[in-house]
């Protein structure tokens, strides 16, 4: 059995982190041939990476720590986007060079076979291209939020739509990975600002280069999403099923008055909103999702967080949950 070896780059932030290590970990189950190296730039973003790391005992998955980085804080997403790939990317090719180099000298050792990249990491297919390993991305948002990101690049593209213009607007547009009409007025903020659109259209156009993108969802839930991707000029999509790190502590405490509450409540009774690690919404906005579930009737939890301070920078972390004044 021909014995081969897959090469991992997550975001070092802990969602985008955990989230690819579990696909590690599923991979390398599903497969006895596989092992898997696992790169981690070293960032200074999130703490509890290392600490993760400490703790994984799954064998045929090995973790390479690359050159420590000096990130700057008030550097703009854009400009970290770009000098993370810059930085990195003679570390990456130096990492996979050594590992060809091993694998064509020692007998029966596992050969280079993919690279699996962060959806943010996708200028570094280029440099898979250049050393002949073909490129994979995980993908860690939903399959319709995917067609929807494929469907605004060919508005500008192929129809010169300017995204930014639409900011103010309350234009529908018919979204195939989507059911209903989709409102400009729900497009992410940082696709309407002219100087973070340009980095957002470039890691999709990367994505078009993946020879296949894995997305942590699963066919019954976005059935629909799916389907509006299985043909046309979108790289072949991979459901890998919903993938959950279920082997180590939750940040909640078990005893806490919050899993007390659930215990008490009915199986599939309760709302879970959450709003991923840069989700956040001031007092008005969160007044008007409270009004919006009470009147729906459900009991719901949710994950709720600070917005962040305008006087930091944007790659600065949000602050702790926390439940605005005033809210009832």
């Amino acid at each position: 059995m021909l014995k081969a070896k897959l090469v991992f780059m997550p975001m070092p932030c802990k969602g985008h982190f955990i989230s690819m290590v579990q696909l590690a970990k599923i991979l390398v189950n599903l497969y006895p041939n596989l092992s898997i190296t696992v790169l981690i730039m070293k960032l200074n973003l999130d703490a509890k990476i290392d600490a993760y790391v400490n703790s994984f005992t799954a064998t045929r998955i090995k973790f390479i720590h690359l050159s420590p980085y000096e990130t700057h804080k008030d550097v703009a997403p854009t400009d970290f986007i770009t000098s993370l790939v810059l930085i990195h990317g003679p570390l990456v090719k130096e990492v996979a060079a050594n590992i060809v180099k091993y694998s064509s000298s020692v007998i029966d050792s596992h050969r280079l076979a993919v690279f699996i990249l962060n959806v943010f990491l996708t200028p570094l297919i280029d440099l898979g291209n250049e050393l002949g390993v073909p490129s994979y991305v995980f993908y860690v948002s939903g399959v319709a939020f995917l067609g929807f990101q494929f469907y605004a690049l060919s508005l500008q593209d192929e129809q010169n739509v300017n995204i930014v213009e639409l900011k103010d607007s309350d234009t529908e547009f018919t979204i195939p990975s989507y059911l209903n009409l989709v409102s400009s007025k729900l497009f992410p903020t940082i696709m309407l600002k002219p100087k973070s659109l340009p980095m957002v259209n470039n890691l999709v156009r990367g994505l078009r280069k993946a020879k296949g993108i894995m997305i942590n969802t699963f066919w019954e839930l976005e059935s629909h999403a799916v389907n509006s991707l299985s043909y046309g000029s979108v790289p072949p999509i991979y459901p890998v099923r919903s993938i959950l790190d279920l082997d180590n502590e939750s940040d909640v405490h078990q005893s806490s008055d919050i899993m007390k509450w659930l215990d008490e409540q009915h199986i599939s009774s309760v709302v879970f909103l959450y709003f991923g690690s840069g989700g956040s919404f001031n007092e008005d906005h969160a007044k008007e999702i409270i009004c919006a579930l009470e009147q729906n009737g459900h009991r719901f939890l949710w994950s709720l967080r600070q917005p962040p301070d305008p006087s930091k920078s944007s790659m600065a972390s949000l602050t702790d949950y926390v439940v605005p004044q005033n809210l009832a």
